[in-house]
């Protein structure tokens, strides 16, 4: 099952290859035909997994365009769609199989994004490579966490996907993941609210 180098089997996965993973709900405006297109850009020994799948709610037409795109560009042997995966084990062993995680989201949707899809990949130290858009921007403002392309386009989401410092970001993302933990984030609003009691 996923998790357990069924991705890599998928897709062939030799060292030396790339493989760069959107994770989510499969949504248009979460750019994933950007992630598909960026591949024509990208040498051969690049690889894309798609984790994830239709919201259980959600319409199946997408996914149905999104095979099409990629039967159409010819890239049915780099494109892996894992389909929904309910549990959080298995979905955190997915996208650990993987080597940088991609969210192409588009501004026009998402000006703004608490995105619990970025934090499985910031909480396994993944290389982030973003859209432009006002969160990760943000994010950034504390540390460089994500490398950040310069216009909504695959054709820079190619670049970047290349250029990135990956050994990096992993580390910002694993700072980042700390500093931001359940257990961190919970001893600043004890902290605060004690502040707020003493000032009474």
């Amino acid at each position: 099952h996923a998790g357990s180098g069924a991705i890599r089997e998928a897709l062939d996965y030799k060292e030396g290859d790339t493989l760069y993973a959107t994770v989510g709900f499969i949504s248009e405006s979460k750019g994933i035909s950007h992630a598909v297109k960026a591949l024509k850009f990208l040498p051969d020994s690049y690889k894309l997994a798609i984790i994830g799948g239709v919201h259980p709610k959600g319409d199946p037409s997408y996914v149905n365009h999104l095979c099409d795109e990629i039967v159409t560009l010819g890239l049915e042997n780099r494109v892996h769609i894992t389909g929904y995966i309910e549990d959080d084990e298995r979905l955190h062993a997915s996208v650990g199989e993987c080597d940088i995680c991609v969210y192409p989201y588009d501004p026009r949707y998402y000006t703004y994004v608490s995105s619990g899809a970025a934090s499985i990949a910031l909480a396994q130290a993944k290389p982030l490579v973003v859209y432009p858009i006002g969160s990760f921007a943000e994010m950034n403002s504390e540390r460089h966490v994500c490398a950040i392309t310069q216009s909504s386009t695959y054709i820079e989401l190619a670049r970047v996907l290349q250029t990135a410092d990956r050994q990096k970001l992993s580390i910002a993302a694993k700072q980042y993941a700390v500093a931001h933990s359940y257990e961190v984030e919970a001893g600043n609003l004890v902290g605060l609210y004690h502040k707020l009691l003493s000032s009474n």
